[in-house]
């Protein structure tokens, strides 16, 4: 069955979901092709409509849902019309579709939530991005069809290589960041969380900040801010460039108040990098498991954060065992989440 996966937003990792040439991507807005990894391509047929007017956007999506046989993933932002559109022709035309949706952020009124379920009706389903996101659907919307499908490289991605040996004694700990809306990715917990660490520590460790030239105004008067550790703030990076970071870095820190998904954790885990995760990111339920890819904390919380930064940097476990679980769980999840299952997800709404 092919799919017809309508957005406004196309990740590249969203792309790399789709490996047939029988399937086709509609995106109305516009492609960056210099900031999709090669490996991460679609083989599908990707039809960029941002520059038609609305109505020739619409005529596009409509005549992909000609055939009565399409499966339509639908995605990107619900303020749309692209997206209801798409909804209203499958509804009409009883194909079988899905909308594609991040955990979303407290509160959620009972009005969005009618607007879903009527939305919905017997023939849609929502496919939630991640364990996290699957369970706040079901509480919210209860009746409604709610499976998980979280985001994937799905398996024509590579692996990276497994790193070689353990770390030192007293050797430097690099911890990398990445994030331009502080607020949101947590920099300041962050922070704090290294300035709370035992000052040996602290001297070993190297944080580098990706996506911000420097600390953040809001911060810099905030006393205590600054921890003994070297920290180097690396401004924007290319995709080439972030992924050679993710590569060295010997741990990924992500303590955001919310992320929906964050797909950075298993680009992450497939270089062998262990992560550091809130539990406010929905990759964190799925894909860290404490002492085996990484580890977790409560959102907020910068002494949780600072424990598990020391038990990474003085755990008995070997980097090893770290790199190798970290990538185990990454090959498991892209072959959980390929195409097919996506097909059979979206078949399951019909």
């Amino acid at each position: 069955m092919p799919i017809v996966f309508v957005t406004n937003y196309l990740t590249p990792y969203q792309a790399a979901l789709f490996s047939r040439s029988s399937d086709v991507i509609i995106t109305y807005s516009p492609l960056e092709e210099n900031r999709q990894w090669t490996p991460l391509r679609a083989e599908a047929h990707v039809k960029d409509v941002s520059r038609l007017q609305l109505r020739k956007r619409l005529c596009e999506i409509l005549r992909e849902c000609n055939d009565p046989s399409d499966g339509f993933l639908i995605g990107g932002s619900a303020r749309s019309p692209e997206f209801w559109f798409s909804i209203a022709v499958c509804r009409l035309r009883r194909v079988p579709f899905a909308i594609w949706l991040e955990r979303p952020r407290a509160p959620v009124g009972l009005i969005r939530r009618n607007v879903l379920r009527l939305a919905l009706g017997k023939t849609g389903i929502i496919l939630g991005v991640g364990t996290t996101a699957t369970a706040s659907y079901r509480q919210l919307i209860p009746g409604t069809k709610v499976s998980n499908f979280p985001y994937s490289y799905g398996r024509t991605v590579p692996v990276g290589a497994r790193r070689n040996g353990n770390r030192a004694p007293g050797q430097k700990v690099t911890a990398l960041f990445i994030g331009t809306d502080w607020a949101r990715k947590g920099l300041d917990i962050f922070l704090a969380a290294a300035t709370e660490m035992p000052r040996a520590l602290q001297s070993r460790l190297e944080l580098r900040i990706a996506g911000l030239s420097e600390l953040p105004l809001d911060l810099k008067g905030i006393v205590g801010m600054t921890p003994a550790a070297h920290v180097a703030y690396l401004g924007y990076l290319e995709p080439d460039e972030l992924r050679r970071e993710l590569g060295c870095a010997d741990v990924l820190v992500v303590p955001s108040r919310y992320d929906g998904w964050a797909v950075v954790v298993e680009e992450a885990m497939a270089e062998g990098t262990p992560v550091i995760a809130s539990d406010a990111v929905g990759a964190a339920a799925d894909l860290v498991v404490d002492g085996y890819s990484g580890f977790s904390f409560p959102s907020g919380d910068s002494g949780a954060l600072a424990v598990a930064l020391s038990a990474v940097m003085s755990r008995g476990t070997s980097d090893q065992a770290l790199s190798a679980g970290a990538m185990a769980i990454v090959i498991r999840h892209r072959d959980m989440y390929d195409i097919e299952s996506l097909e059979q997800a979206i078949r399951g709404a019909s």
